[in-house]
């Protein structure tokens, strides 16, 4: 079952796993010949996330999609089916790391096959120049930090790059005088192109969020972080031409 773009309800879908092709594909009925999406294994991502779609065995999917992060949200009433697809994605994906990388052993390969999101939750977010606090879901996965209107929704509202502290990435406790009375605890992410401000509904939650952020801005980027960066890059052309520098 996957839920819809549009109209969020859960509809039975067809979804094809091809080795050959290194792509999943799905199909928005049982007898259509072309496929509604398809999608690189190599920029996907699979995430069970159970409680945040209300079903025992949902998964949750992402790839980028044109320079933007789509994500599909999916379950089987069968756990061993949900956890069969997952681990044949994530068997597809270390193959094609054997090939590419013949030296690396098994472990290496195995990081990073999918991952969890760092963290994730509700921010309040103030908007660009005058604009009031507004709530906003929170993703954080891997140098990206993308935020939706709801849980659920299939593309982020917006998506910003996590680089380096030293190119300018940084993130504090506290929001400006001018930056408006924040609703909760704010603190600031800083980055190349302008500030956000951010809020929190407890200390804590704050704390871990500073705490999530930082700890990339202090990690060296990766090659993997390169091709986040050039996926985005129809975002923040700025942003990201600083980060690939370093």
């Amino acid at each position: 079952m996957k839920r819809g773009k549009e109209n969020q309800k859960f509809k039975p879908r067809r979804f094809l796993l091809s080795r050959s092709e290194n792509l999943l594909k799905y199909f928005n009925k049982e007898n259509a010949s072309r496929p509604k999406a398809e999608i690189n294994l190599d920029s996907l991502n699979a995430v069970f996330v159970p409680e945040k779609i209300g079903q025992l065995n949902g998964l949750q999917i992402t790839y980028t999609d044109r320079g933007s992060t789509r994500c599909i949200y999916v379950y089987h009433q069968d756990s061993k089916e949900i956890v069969d697809w997952y681990q044949s994605i994530r068997a597809l994906k270390l193959e094609r790391r054997k090939i590419a990388f013949p030296d690396k052993n098994v472990s290496e390969l195995c990081e990073d096959l999918t991952r969890s999101f760092s963290k994730e939750g509700w921010l309040s977010k103030k908007g660009p120049r005058d604009e009031p606090f507004r709530k906003r879901w929170f993703t954080f996965d891997r140098r990206k930090l993308m935020y939706f209107e709801e849980p659920l929704n299939a593309f982020a509202k917006g998506e910003i790059f996590i680089g380096h502290k030293d190119n300018c990435y940084s993130i504090v406790e506290g929001i400006p005088a001018d930056g408006r009375t924040a609703p909760g605890y704010g603190f600031t992410l800083h980055t190349p192109d302008r500030d956000f401000y951010l809020s929190a509904d407890s200390k804590a939650e704050m704390e871990e969020w500073i705490h999530e952020l930082t700890k990339v801005t202090l990690t060296p980027l990766t090659p993997q972080d390169n091709k986040i960066a050039a996926s985005m890059v129809n975002k923040r052309p700025t942003t990201i031409y600083q980060m690939m520098k370093r």
